[in-house]
This record gives C-alpha cells, structure tokens and sequence, in this order.
C-alpha cells in the first residue's frame, strides 16, 4: 500500500487522527483514546508498507511520542506556529487541524521541533522542577517576611531562614492566625528545602 501520512491533534483526553496517502487523499479519520492502548490499536489498525506520523508540540506529546515510536512509527513533531497552512488557519476544528498536519506531512511542507532523547527530557523536567520548588520557597519566604512587616518584627539575621533565623521565626509571639500562617509557611520552606536536596 505504499506510505502512509498520520496527522494527530493531541488533547488531554482524546487524539483526532486523519490519514491521508501518498497523493494526499484522506483514507481515514479517528478519534481516539489518548492512552497507549488506543494509539496502538489505531496504528496496528493500519495497513501500510511504512507510517509516518506528525503530532503538534504541546504540553501532552511525550507519551504519545514514545508509544508511536515503540511502534515503529516514523515520528515527527510540529512546530505549528512554524507551519503556514496549521498557523494561518482560520477554521480551527479537531479534524480539520489533523487533516492539515497530514497533508503537510505528505507534501513535507512542515516545520520540524526537535525532539531531544528520554535522557534530556528527564535532565529538562528535573530542572523545571528544581525551578519549581525554588519559586514555592521564595513564595513563602515572602509571606513570612509580611508577616514580619506586619507585625513590625526587625531583626538582624543575615540569613533569616538559617538555623538561627528559623529558631527566631518558630519562637515568635504572634496572634493566633498569623502564628497559624507563619507556621504553614515554615513547613513549606523545610517542605520543599528537602525535596531539593533528595
């Protein structure tokens, strides 16, 4: 049957997928489970010599990426802003915007993302994740320090949230709802110090 060019729009909980030829007819049009299962039964559904397949860069492509490659797939990621015919759309619907990402395929009119190995995508989501927690820590650190301001608490810590400033910051007298706040805060600043360093 020659090759077959699979366009997919990727969403949380669903996958619309056109098929289309090696002269750009439309074969077929699903929509599917996003999970494994459903990504398998569809491809292995296809009889074809050799599948290529285009998903659209978004926050969901990782896992569907790795099963079509599991598969034997030859997959590409778009970078849909990149891609005239995806960018300039002016009627966005599921199954026009599989049907497009097919047709670019085809034609190999498409812009390409890199798509960087399991290695470096476990390194890249560590790092957002370190940054994630620091964001929270500095989060709470502020509130704390509010809370201070507000209370008109001074001190001379040089390191407010070291041993010394912490043991500081635990024995303050405060009313009962700032104490209650102050302690949530310190919980969330040990919290999250501990998940940095694991």
């Amino acid at each position: 049957m020659g090759t077959v060019y699979i366009g997919m729009d990727i969403h949380k909980s669903f996958i619309q997928a056109a098929v289309v030829n090696e002269q750009g007819k439309l074969l077929d049009e699903q929509r599917l489970d996003s999970d494994a299962a459903g990504i398998r039964r569809f491809v292995e559904s296809i009889k074809a010599d050799s599948i290529k397949v285009a998903i659209e860069s978004s926050c969901t492509w990782y896992h569907v990426y790795d099963v079509l490659d599991s598969l034997g797939a030859d997959t590409t990621l778009v970078n849909a802003r990149r891609t005239r015919v995806i960018a300039e759309s002016r009627i966005k619907t599921d199954k026009l915007d599989a049907r497009n990402i097919a047709q670019c395929l085809s034609t190999g009119v498409i812009a390409t993302a890199w798509i960087p190995p399991i290695n470096v995508r476990e390194l890249r989501s560590m790092a957002r994740h370190r940054m994630s927690l620091n964001r929270g820590i500095t989060r709470a650190k502020n509130m704390i320090r509010a809370i201070l301001l507000r209370n008109g608490i001074k001190h001379e810590y040089s390191d407010l949230f070291g041993r010394r400033g912490m043991k500081f910051l635990n024995g303050l007298e405060l009313g009962n709802s700032d104490r209650y706040r102050m302690n949530s805060y310190l919980s969330i600043v040990n919290a999250l110090r501990k998940k940095k360093n694991w």
